[in-house]
Parts: structure tokens; C-alpha cells; sequence
């Protein structure tokens, strides 16, 4: 797993294809909990990205944001795994 720090107060997070289950595991409970993840959508033609809130596990497909306020509560529950 990937964190990347951004100049716009978010964490991008990426992970490799043999921790999917187990991230999408995570945001789900961590969503039910009231957390709230967004996705990086592509646009013009993939030159830059959009960020938009996520509503759906089916909407993941590798690589989310949050907020950087949660990155402590993040990365404890990471180390859980």
C-alpha cells in the first residue's frame, strides 16, 4: 500500500491487486462508521483527475482519497490488517 500526501489537504491511497479485498473490507466499515472516501475520476482524456465523493464499494478500483485528518486513524487500522 501507496499513501501519497497532496498540496490540497487530502491523502491519495493506492494498493496493490493482492490487498484489494482486504481494503475494500476496511472502507466499508470505516464508511459505516461515517467516513467518507473519494474517488479520482479521469478528465480530458485522462490529463487530470476530478475528485469526487465515493457512494459505493463498486465505484473502487484501486486508489482513493481522504481527507488528512484521518490519516492516524488510517494508518493504525492498516497496520491491523
Amino acid at each position: 500500500m501507496i499513501i501519497f500526501l497532496n498540496m490540497f489537504g487530502d491523502i491519495t491511497i493506492d494498493w496493490d491487486d493482492k490487498d484489494h479485498i482486504k481494503v475494500l473490507q476496511l472502507v466499508d466499515k470505516l464508511m459505516q462508521e461515517g467516513v467518507t472516501f473519494f474517488i479520482l475520476k479521469p478528465r480530458f482524456f485522462g490529463l487530470t483527475e476530478k475528485k469526487e465523493r465515493l457512494y459505493s464499494l463498486k465505484e473502487v478500483s484501486g486508489k482513493l482519497v481522504i481527507p488528512d485528518s484521518r490519516l492516524d486513524m488510517f494508518r493504525k487500522l492498516i497496520l491491523c490488517m
